[in-house]
């Protein structure tokens, strides 16, 4: 345990170095209207504006990470100050990230096409889980997160196969599985912040700050980088 705890602080130390983490923001930002417009374009016009927040689920997450994580690389301890908020957000990165990449594995497994649109979107979603995965460690989970992701989030499920507004789907892959599939998603990951909130799960926003990134890219480099 204290390995990956030492893993994970020098990951975060690396993110939040300046030109790596404005890096990624600019990504999140160009990844967000992108998938507008590729993804989609076609769809939004379509939907009626009171539930345009349900259905670009990746780019509106990337959009907001791109948010958090400049808040985070200008001092501001997102993860403590708006919990709720930082909750919600590192949810969506990864049950989104995790559905985009599952549909695309079905995809794979149906048809034995490795497309090039079907290989970039599986690595850009993985990346959207680390990147939930990293803002998790910054949130302060309680009660109220764990109960408002969970019915934010089934309140987007019901958006989707409900009434309709689901993202378009690679052909081959059905629906039907698709939809319980996020059900499911919700449900797991709302049992896991519970469990996170009994255990007080949170980080103190000193741990890892971007003043420290420095020092961690030191120790990252080994002996001798210090006084070069």
């Amino acid at each position: 345990m204290r390995r990956l705890r030492s893993l994970w602080t020098q990951a975060c130390a690396w993110i939040l170095m300046p030109p790596l983490g404005w890096a990624l923001v600019g990504i999140n930002v160009i990844g967000f209207f992108l998938g507008i417009v590729y993804w989609y374009g076609r769809q939004l016009p379509l939907v009626p504006p009171l539930f345009w927040v349900f259905v670009p689920d990746c780019p509106l997450y990337a959009f907001l990470f791109g948010l958090a994580l400049a808040a985070m690389l200008l001092g501001y301890p997102l993860g403590q100050r708006l919990p709720l908020l930082s909750g919600i957000l590192a949810f969506g990165l990864i049950k989104y990230g995790v559905w985009t990449v599952v549909a695309w594995i079905i995809f794979w497994s149906r048809t034995g096409l490795f497309t090039p649109e079907s290989l970039v979107m599986t690595v850009a979603h993985v990346g959207m889980i680390l990147e939930g995965i990293f803002l998790l460690g910054f949130v302060r989970i309680n009660g109220r997160v764990a109960l408002m992701s969970g019915i934010w989030f089934l309140a987007n499920d019901a958006a989707d196969y409900i009434l309709g507004y689901h993202p378009g789907l690679p052909y081959a892959v059905p629906l039907s599985f698709m939809g319980w599939h996020t059900l499911a998603v919700t449900f797991i990951f709302t049992g896991l912040y519970a469990v996170l909130a009994r255990r007080g799960w949170g980080v103190e926003p000193e741990k890892i700050s971007p003043r420290e990134a420095r020092a961690g890219e030191i120790a990252a480099a080994g002996p001798g980088r210090e006084n070069s």
